[in-house]
């Protein structure tokens, strides 16, 4: 994600061959969400109900500003999409 951005901020969109790209970052992005909320919710099969609650928190704490910068990012690969 941090190529495409340093890439993107320094060089442009570079026309049509790199748009796709922008795409692809959505993926990282909602599968880390997704394994963090998992982790979350089935810790407690593994751990202390305490340490459980706690990554039940993170998950949250973590995957609400994620999301936010996948929105983010669907904005902004969107209009360069439209834009190319």
């Amino acid at each position: 994600i941090t190529m495409v951005w340093s890439r993107l901020a320094h060089f442009g969109t570079s026309g049509t061959a790199r748009v796709p790209t922008l795409w692809i970052v959505l993926g990282p992005l909602g599968q880390s969400i997704t394994v963090a909320g998992l982790l979350g919710t089935d810790a407690a099969l593994a751990v202390d109900a305490r340490l459980a609650d706690g990554m039940r928190v993170f998950a949250v704490l973590y995957g609400v500003p994620v999301w936010g910068f996948a929105v983010l990012w669907i904005c902004l690969a969107t209009a360069l999409t439209v834009r190319t």
